[in-house]
């Protein structure tokens, strides 16, 4: 179907409509436009296909079919004649499946036949209400198995999110039987990953409800910067950022009431989330033109800077001022010392105990009057004598009583046999029995003769544990013994050993890497980093094997022995480029929580200082009444 030009396409009300287009700056993206209106209608049950084409239309629609748990699927960028589109799609990480045109059909029937339930009247009337697809045993099997390779709490989400999003990944994955698909996670950390970030719905807009955003500045931030002194720091949280547009909105509107106000104050916005890749996206502050639509032209052409080849760039001094952090909202300790927290769309998917756990941990963060900013289908109705409405409309509420210890549930990790009673209807099964009769001695001549030299490395860098003859690999300084990985590697392994490290910790998955050949000879040392999800998140194994390339009597000689030395230098180049590009992200990684952690020091020190000053006042009292007793 073509349209003609200056004409917008939508879905309304169960049909097409064309209409005029309201906007009247840059590109029009009708495709965009038309994903968003089938968004709005149809919910999960909507579908959007990219097929070839040049440019980015596409890409926010996408987001938004995403966010509302539709099905995405772009045409393989090798099949397109133009890849523009699909490409532009599948760099905002919302993209479901990738295939040919020809394998669309299946996919689609396939999707049909095994998401019915998640999509369906059914799923809508009572999102709790047990699912013939899915078990309650089932679930409980799966949850365990998250929490305990991957840290993933299931059980603080909805049985009914829980439901929709698995049978969607079941579908997508090609499986019609639970207990396969769940055997197949247990085993693939690639598709842990899919699953959670599923469940995370890592999707947000710039300025998201315009009427909101505008409630919030005269509500909330105006009163803010007029009440705040000259020198002051302004302290605002974005729990479940995402890939960053709420945080920036957040920035964009403190900046522009300061700049009203016209006077120096400082301002920091915490942005926080679960998705490391939703975070990476973040800091990069780099957006798709499509993404940037509704800010409006007068801020984009002040706070965004646009990018060579499409797209736009936050401005430095909006993007100095937002620090992104990995934080778990339901396990991790919060902020605290805030002026505003902004949790928009996240209590909707918890469990309501969970709901009133977070709400608990938002109060403890924010200041004597501060507020609090809610999704337009969330409240504060689990903990209503926690926070006064502001806005009810809006959603803004503001702090009310003293702050309360925040109760942060610190769980073990779970395995698939010992599960939450409240999974598997109050029956817990019994630990597995430890299997005996193996013969210690020759367990180890097994593991000496089959498994190569290693070693496992903590979250710290502290070397937990060693295996094998190290001593080719390893070297061991004067002075004081020290068991950090950084101290012990050989200094011509240590480049590549740290970037293995490094993407292996990023990608959660096993790394493979190569060091130089030594001079005159193609002897290579082979190092490869794996997770070790049972000793935690960032415990890695790693081996080391010593590599021949000399070939034998009679034998071809191998590849890499005939390679001319321009060849092997240029190798070497790209691999010493890869290993650079590694060690800045980790550089800048590193800054980013650094920079969080300095400001949570700063502000548990202020919290202390006050603390300390109220108990001087109350001894002062104790004092007086002492002499009047």
């Amino acid at each position: 179907m073509r349209i003609t030009p200056d004409t917008a396409l939508a879905c309304r009300e169960g049909a097409l409509h064309v209409s005029t287009p309201t906007t009247s700056r840059g590109v029009r993206l009708p495709v965009d436009h038309l994903f968003r209106s089938l968004a709005h209608e149809y919910g999960g049950r909507a579908v959007g296909i990219v097929l070839s084409g040049a440019g980015s239309d596409g890409s926010d629609g996408i987001r938004a079919l995403r966010a509302a748990g539709g099905l995405t699927i772009v045409q393989e960028p090798a099949t397109c004649g133009q890849s523009g589109m699909p490409r532009s799609a599948m760099d905002t990480g919302a993209v479901d499946l990738v295939l040919p045109v020809a394998d669309m059909g299946a996919a689609l029937a396939r999707y049909a036949r095994l998401a019915a339930d998640t999509t369906g009247p059914a799923a809508d009337a009572d999102p709790d209400e047990p699912s013939s697809g899915l078990a309650d045993a089932a679930i409980a099997r799966l949850a365990g198995a998250l929490d305990a390779q991957s840290g993933f709490d299931l059980r603080a989400y909805k049985p009914g999110t829980i439901r929709r999003r698995v049978l969607r990944r079941m579908a997508l994955a090609g499986f019609e039987d639970p207990t396969r698909y769940i055997e197949y996670v247990e085993s693939e950390a690639r598709e842990q990953q899919a699953l959670i970030r599923d469940l995370l719905i890592s999707v947000t807009d710039f300025f998201r409800d315009a009427e909101a955003f505008a409630a919030l500045r005269s509500e909330v931030l105006e009163p803010l910067v007029q009440a705040a002194e000259p020198g002051d720091t302004l302290r605002a949280w974005v729990p479940g950022c995402a890939t960053g547009e709420e945080a920036y909105s957040m920035a964009i509107e403190f900046l522009d009431a300061i700049e009203a106000r016209g006077v120096r104050l400082g301002l920091q916005v915490f942005a926080t989330d679960i998705d490391q890749e939703a975070l990476g996206t973040g800091r990069a502050g780099s957006f798709p033109a499509a993404a940037v639509e509704r800010v409006g032209e007068a801020r984009l052409e002040k706070y965004f800077a646009a990018v060579p080849g499409g797209g736009y760039q936050v401005v430095p001094r909006v993007r100095d001022v937002v620090s992104f952090a990995p934080h778990d909202l339901t396990r991790d300790p919060p902020f605290s010392r805030m002026h505003l927290v902004s949790c928009r769309n996240l209590l909707i998917y918890l469990r309501p105990e969970t709901q009133a756990q977070v709400l608990g941990m938002l109060h403890f963060a924010l200041l004597p009057d501060g507020c609090l900013f809610l999704g337009s289908s969330e409240s504060t109705g689990t903990q209503p004598f926690l926070f006064a409405t502001l806005s009810k409309r809006w959603r803004l509420y503001r702090k009310v009583g003293p702050s309360r210890a925040a109760v942060v549930p610190r769980t073990r990790p779970r395995t698939a046999d010992d599960r939450d009673p409240a999974f598997t209807g109050g029956q817990a099964r019994p630990p597995r029995a430890d299997r005996g009769g193996i013969d210690d001695r020759a367990r180890r001549a097994v593991i000496d003769a089959r498994v190569p030299p290693g070693l496992v490395v903590g979250a710290s860098g502290r070397v937990v544990f060693m295996h094998g003859e190290l001593r080719p690999y390893l070297r061991f300084p004067r002075g004081e013994p020290r068991l950090e990985l950084a101290d012990l590697v050989s200094p011509e392994l240590a480049t590549r050993v740290r970037a293995a490290l490094y993407r292996s910790r990023r990608d959660r998955s096993t790394v493979i890497a190569e060091s130089s050949p030594e001079p005159g000879t193609a002897r290579r040392v082979r190092i490869t980093a794996s997770p070790v999800f049972d000793l935690g998140d960032e415990a890695v194994l790693l081996t080391f094997e010593t590599v021949e390339r000399e070939p034998g009597a009679g034998e071809p000689a191998p590849a890499a022995a005939t390679d001319t030395a321009a060849e092997t230098l240029e190798r070497e180049l790209l691999a010493t480029r890869e290993d650079l590009r590694n060690t800045i992200e980790e550089l800048e990684a590193s800054n980013e929580e650094l920079r969080s952690s300095s400001e949570e020091s700063t502000s548990m020190n202020e919290e202390l200082q006050s603390a300390n000053e109220e108990l001087e006042a109350t001894t002062e009292e104790l004092r007086s009444l002492n002499e009047e007793l």
